[in-house]
């Protein structure tokens, strides 16, 4: 077998308590300095982004404090970008203590303090849901990941840290992911990435090499440029980025570039392909949710998605009456669970449906008592669908 789970082999990201011994302990306030690149003469822009190169350093240290007290496994990385989209909010700047330009770099020292309760409850989200992936009937859907990394001569790089970390990013959003060997082999021997061929036969080797997976998110890193700026290093990535349904001709992709600086040259390229892989890989999970809903298999068309029942009054009478009929219209329960407000939610693999509208349509007929319920607006993730008795 080409593929393998990379958790399995790997484990999530751990936190060797050495590397932080230097570090402020929780809650203590700390001096950090943040570098951006001054593009296209924005410096309102390259402030904004130094600000927050400082904020994640804070970030970066203090989730490591904890993960060395608390003695837990997560993805160290996939914790910092959950505080850091909320970083306004709960990274605290006491002073500015400098900035300036420096040439085409803006640089801040900063004297701030980190959220020490969000910190941990990023950690505790972060670790159930890596956990819960293990487990077969808590998982969304499967997906397969394949990356390759190149330097600015073209040479392929070593890969594993930009696995694990968007095995762990897909994986925080509610996929089971597995890395595909052999696809991988086969991008690391291509020298034009962009041939339309590639897709095709990534398709074919994905289609050959899978269990449950609907969908394969491969990619390219590509270090475009590291240039000396002063006393730091300014590199430049570009991240191409496609997710390939295995089944069907669906195929989002991502393309941009991104660039950091750093204090030496490793610093600033890791910097850069951590932003690149960061966006790409958000930006295309979300659609990934969308992607692995609709697939055929087998000439049958499947779908993937989270079916919510409110206005529960009997929960045993009505719970069983709901999952008679889901198996007698061919929905696989994958899981299920009533939530804080009362609602039953099944996650079902329906087969046969030709659109959301025609499941919805047959569950409606074979329910007594429901009726099409009201859709959650502010609901995040893939598209579900709601009921009412």
């Amino acid at each position: 077998m080409f593929k393998r789970s990379l958790c399995r082999l790997l484990g999530v990201a751990a936190i060797a308590g050495s590397l932080f011994a230097a570090m402020p302990t929780m809650g203590e306030a700390a001096i950090v300095e943040g570098y951006a690149p001054i593009e296209n003469g924005n410096v309102q822009k390259a402030r904004e982004k130094a600000r927050e190169d400082a904020m994640r350093t804070m970030i970066e240290q203090q989730v490591g404090v904890q993960i060395q007290s608390e003695t837990v496994v997560v993805n160290a990385e996939v914790v910092s970008d959950r505080v850091m989209s909320k970083a306004n909010g709960y990274v605290r700047v006491n002073r500015m203590i400098a900035e300036e330009n420096r040439g085409q770099i803006y640089y801040v020292k900063m004297d701030v303090t980190a959220d020490e309760q969000v910190i941990k409850t990023a950690i505790q989200d972060v670790r159930a849901q890596l956990e819960a992936v293990y487990d077969e009937n808590t998982t969304r859907s499967g997906v397969q990941i394949a990356v390759t990394e190149r330097d600015e001569n073209g040479k392929v790089q070593n890969v594993t840290d930009t696995l694990k970390y968007v095995q762990a990013k897909m994986e925080d959003i509610g996929f089971k992911v597995t890395v595909n060997d052999a696809v991988l082999l086969y991008l690391d021997k291509q020298t034009d990435l962009d041939s339309p061929k590639v897709n095709v036969e990534v398709r074919q080797i994905a289609r050959e090499n899978r269990e449950e997976e609907n969908a394969i998110l491969r990619g390219t890193l590509s270090t475009v440029s590291v240039k000396s700026a002063g006393n730091l290093t300014e590199a430049s990535v570009k991240a191409s980025f496609e997710l390939l349904g295995i089944d069907s001709s669906v195929a989002n992709s991502f393309s941009d570039y991104y660039t950091a600086v750093g204090t030496s040259r490793v610093d600033a390229i890791n910097k850069a392909r951590q932003l690149a892989t960061q966006n790409a890989v958000e930006t295309l999970g979300q659609k990934a949710l969308n992607t692995v809903q609709h697939e055929f298999q087998g000439g049958t068309h499947h779908i993937k998605m989270n079916l919510i029942f409110q206005g529960i009054t009997d929960r045993n009478g009505q719970y069983n009456a709901i999952m008679n009929a889901l198996g007698a219209i061919g929905c696989r329960v994958i899981r299920s669970s009533f939530v804080s407000d009362g609602s039953l939610k099944v996650f079902v693999d329906a087969a046969g449906f030709g659109t959301t509208a025609d499941l919805q349509n047959s569950i409606l007929s074979n329910v007594a008592g429901l009726n099409p319920g009201t859709e959650d607006a502010n609901a995040i993730g893939s598209t579900k669908l709601y009921f009412t008795f």
